[in-house]
């Protein structure tokens, strides 16, 4: 089975800090230090990677928002 990738354009499900449950498309990604917000940009990562929790996965998304890796829920089929 495959690894289930995000990349820009995926569409995925998330959540924030503050509470609530959103959906959008990822607009970026950048790979940075744990516990750090601002890194590397590159153009897709695992859900394995984020998993691992080895560096910080930040994502940029089109309803305004931004996320943690590990705030992700799944990616939205369809």
């Amino acid at each position: 089975m495959a690894e289930k990738k995000i990349e820009i354009g995926t569409k995925i499900s998330h959540t924030l800090f503050g509470g609530g449950f959103y959906e959008g498309k990822v607009i970026g990604i950048e790979k940075c230090p744990v516990g750090q917000k601002y890194g590397t940009p590159v153009d897709s990562v695992t859900m394995e990677q984020i998993k691992k929790y080895t560096h910080e996965y930040v994502l940029d998304i089109d309803n305004g928002h931004w996320c943690y890796g590990t705030q992700v829920k799944g990616i939205v089929e369809g």
